[in-house]
């Protein structure tokens, strides 16, 4: 038998001959107009778009990791980016630094061969590592992925897409749906043992994966989701009989429409699968308990830990430094700044802003639903769509005491601070001291959480402040 590292060589050297004879596909393939083409079009359009969104600095370095005929490293020189450009076949590398040429960044792209699996470059090199339809291709992409994480500086980001196993295209077409994979070698073996067909001649394959493969690819290197999308929803055929191509653009694009919105379903049956992570600090990952519930769509910030039985949902942006205690309750989307700390049992709902710095005391509770009925007026059970959510907002440094209940709409000011088992039905000023069923107005407080003289001075940290009539007579 040929030995593990010998198969990994013939492999490679089979993707490489695929991609050489396939040279000329990709200096054509984000011109052409077939349907084809809009799978690899799609997804450098995400790509370059998420990379503009993270708001890189004009110099900062990025790799570019099988870099084809070089369209994606020419947009992100443009950007004002220096790219290495990787890849592993000659051919490849050459186009690169022709199309580089040829578009006036020729001093900002540096392309040469390289293997993806052992990286040349120092740890910690890249602000952004860039890697699209590679992974597929790896003979051993955990190994691929991790070099990839680890060239990338602390903080910095790894865009990485990858062919998805339950995409629709393969889902309609019994030829090659994998769900089907069993019944067909069965199939075709029975076949040639009759002598009916012959054995086909070995293809290169793309290797697919599922999405929730693929995050615990990217998650095993260290590195964090922050977003993904599928993509890509042709070229449809049935037994290989292909729509007219006017019409499947036509479909493809309703449907990439329908899965930018978050569409259930279709949001996850694109062609191709592409994931935005980040590397976390060094020694500042978030802590997370193994009971506790964070979605893969959740933000955890550097260095905050959230403990046993908390649940943090999709959507849901956590600051650095925070800490969720037992069974605390984060829902979608929610929004929490840096240094907050939630104790136990608390609950936020969707809507909710926390800034830098607010305390909320245990079992207290952040509404949303201003008319909170289990059923609509027709006897319907409401649904999300039929919610009128109105989240709660509490500023920089304010406390929320044990018990609490602050009703949807509320603003909560600076440096407040609402006592224990208050209910707030009114916004509360900044440095406002309230409580009570219903919360009063009952005085202010400094930052240091002394309640403040008549004249607005601490008598704890001799802090002066400047109190608004209309706040102090409230």
């Amino acid at each position: 038998m040929r030995s593990g590292w010998l198969q990994q060589i013939e492999a490679q050297r089979a993707v490489d001959a695929h991609f050489v004879e396939g040279a000329r596909f990709w200096q054509d393939v984000y011109r052409r107009e077939d349907p084809g083409s809009i799978l690899f079009q799609s997804r450098l359009e995400i790509a370059l778009r998420w990379t503009d969104e993270l708001g890189l600095p004009p110099g900062s370095r990025v790799l570019d990791v099988g870099a084809g005929a070089g369209l994606s490293s020419v947009a992100l020189a443009r950007r004002g980016l220096r790219v290495d450009a990787v890849d592993p076949v000659e051919a490849m590398v050459a186009m690169v630094r022709h199309q580089a040429a040829a578009e006036g960044v020729a001093d900002q792209v540096h392309a040469v061969r390289g293997d993806v699996h052992a990286l040349e470059a120092e740890s910690g090199t890249y602000d952004l590592v860039l890697a699209l339809g590679v992974i597929a291709w790896l003979h051993t992409p955990a190994q691929g992925v991790a070099e990839m994480a680890r060239v990338l500086k602390p903080g910095g980001v790894a865009i990485l897409s990858g062919a998805n196993r339950a995409g629709l295209p393969l889902l309609l077409e019994p030829m090659h749906n994998p769900w089907l994979e069993p019944a067909r070698r069965i199939t075709s073996g029975g076949l040639r043992r009759l002598g009916l067909r012959k054995s086909p001649p070995h293809e290169v394959r793309a290797r697919s994966l599922s999405l929730r493969q693929f995050d615990r690819l990217v998650e095993g290197a260290g590195l964090r989701k922050g977003r993904s999308q599928t993509y890509g929803f042709g070229p449809l055929t049935f037994f290989n009989r292909a729509l007219s191509p006017a019409l499947d653009r036509r479909l493809q694009a309703r449907l990439q429409s329908l899965a930018g919105r978050g569409t259930p379903v279709i949001r996850s049956v694109g062609n191709g699968y592409i994931v935005l992570a980040r590397k976390a600090e060094p020694d500042q990952r978030p802590q997370v308990h193994a009971t506790a519930d964070v979605s893969p769509a959740a933000t955890v910030g550097a260095r905050s830990r959230i403990w046993n039985e908390a649940q943090v949902r999709e959507g849901a942006r956590i600051g650095s430094d925070c800490i969720l205690a037992k069974g605390v309750y984060i829902d979608v989307g929610v929004v929490v700044g840096d240094r907050v700390k939630l104790e136990n049992r608390v609950s936020v709902f969707q809507g909710a802003v926390l800034k830098d710095g607010v305390f909320i005391g245990p079992h207290s509770s952040l509404l949303n639903d201003r008319l909170p009925r289990a059923v609509t007026p027709y006897g319907q059970l409401k649904h999300r769509q039929d919610w009128r959510v109105r989240g709660v907002q509490v500023e920089e440094g304010a406390s929320i005491g044990g018990g609490c209940t602050i009703l949807p709409g509320i603003r909560i000011g600076r440096f407040a601070m609402v006592g224990a088992g208050a209910v707030v039905t009114r916004d509360v000023p900044a440095h406002g001291l309230v409580f009570g069923n219903p919360a009063r107005l009952r005085g202010f407080v400094c930052e240091c959480g002394t309640r403040l003289d008549e004249a607005g001075a601490c008598p704890a940290c001799h802090r002066q402040h400047q109190l608004d009539p209309g706040e102090r007579n409230g």
